[in-house]
């Protein structure tokens, strides 16, 4: 090891990660890695060598958001994060336990011991999973405090920005649930658990680390490429590596169950109604964001399956408007809707494909003819005092079949746009 000057920190733990460890890189020993220590400060690790009497030695450094994200990102390297650090450390364990830590400049590392100048993250070092999580920062969040109001819409629409995500997979028939689990100390946080409860069982089986693969990168993309997009999204997509990346990533969805693709240019379409549908969506985050008195920015996160997270984009006050130009935002019709509803019970052609036996919210495929074709329409419930099993409804939904039912249809403009039954 070289020598260096023995300057201690002030305040020894601060170079010491204490949770949200992630390895970007390893051998026989850690060799990159990512985590925060006591105080919340995310730490970049790498490390130095292994000396004759089994101490090994490590580079530390505190680092903000955005040069984690520009470092994940792969647009700056180690080096470079190592040479505009304001405060590096190096901190030794010998047999796994903690010894001590130094402060040393960036001038006074050797070159040999120094970063290559190619030293990007590395690729492929997480798998990512159905866990996900929001950190809430600035304002009342740092001190781990939030407005019960504030905390209650958060997770709230970001809850609804998972399940609408997922919409694009609704072939696979997952009927997702989405949960709260709770969240480490340390931090003001909500985290998430997505659970899939087929309807029934299906043979049309999707891989749910494929899909978590999928709605991470899904969730990425958004936040962190699409403000750097050149172009719009349309309908055949963007020509850019990044829109590829996740497309790919969707269609191994199908090519993975036994339901395979069909269409390359419906996937790609449903892909970029999700993408854009998904990014309409963070708008309601953004103003909250702007009106909150707890945080002013939100992290969204990804965990793996040991606990290790990864950030997936970072929100602020601005960052609907680095988006907005390039979603597909259908401007208002000018012209009157027409709505009618019929004053008596008519008969019509349903398959329902979801129906939540609690709240009631039911959505089903609707045929306006003896044809095949069909559109998806909401299907508004009067219950009457009645359980939802064991309904036609329901029993449309188990089975997977065309039903009449005698409902009040409602028209806009003379296409039906839902229709309210009483069980």
């Amino acid at each position: 090891m070289f020598e260096y000057t023995q300057h201690k920190a002030l305040i020894s733990d601060l170079p010491i990660i204490t949770d949200n460890y992630l390895k970007l890189l390893a051998d026989e020993y850690p060799i990159l890695y990512t985590g925060t220590n006591r105080y919340g400060n995310r730490i970049l690790g790498s490390i130095i060598e292994e000396s004759d009497d089994f101490i090994v030695y490590y580079f530390h450094t505190i680092i903000d958001d955005e040069t984690y994200y520009k470092f994940i990102d792969k647009k700056i390297t180690l080096r470079e994060i190592f040479k505009n650090s304001n405060t590096l450390f190096i901190v030794t364990y010998k047999g796994g336990k903690l010894g001590e830590n130094n402060i040393i400049a960036f001038n006074e590392i050797p070159s040999d011991y120094l970063p290559l100048e190619n030293s990007y993250c590395p690729s492929g070092f997480f798998i990512p999973s159905l866990n996900f999580g929001v950190s809430l920062k600035g304002k009342l969040a740092d001190k781990h405090e939030v407005e019960v109001p504030d905390a209650n819409d958060i997770q709230t629409k970001f809850a609804d920005i998972l399940r609408n995500a997922l919409l694009s997979l609704d072939d696979f028939e997952l009927n997702p649930s989405c949960l709260l689990v709770p969240a480490k100390a340390g931090s003001f946080r909500i985290n998430y658990r997505i659970e899939f409860k087929p309807i029934q069982a299906n043979i049309f089986n999707a891989e749910e680390n494929v899909i978590a693969d999928y709605l991470s990168s899904l969730l990425n993309y958004i936040i962190n490429k699409l403000p750097n997009e050149n172009q719009k999204l349309t309908e055949e997509g963007m020509d850019s590596q990044s829109f590829m990346e996740v497309e790919e990533k969707f269609e191994k969805i199908y090519e993975s169950s036994n339901l395979g693709v069909s269409s390359e240019e419906d996937l790609e379409k449903k892909l970029v109604e999700n993408i854009n549908d998904s990014a309409i969506k963070f708008e309601d985050v953004v103003n909250q964001i702007k009106n909150s008195s707890s945080f002013s920015k939100i992290e969204i996160i990804n965990y793996n399956s040991s606990g290790g997270e990864l950030g997936l984009g970072l929100i602020d006050e601005q960052f609907f408007e680095s988006i907005k130009t390039k979603l597909i935002i259908t401007e208002p019709d000018i012209k009157t809707t027409q709505i009618e509803e019929d004053t008596v019970p008519k008969t019509y052609r349903i398959r329902v494909y979801h129906l939540n036996t609690e709240s009631g919210n039911c959505w089903a495929y609707f045929y306006p003819d003896q044809s095949e074709n069909h559109y998806k329409i909401p299907i508004r419930i009067r219950k009457n005092d009645k359980e939802y099993h064991n309904s036609l409804l329901s029993k449309s939904l188990d089975g997977k079949q065309v039903i009449n039912i005698q409902g009040f249809g409602e028209r806009h403009d003379g296409r039906i746009s839902s229709i309210t039954v009483d069980l």
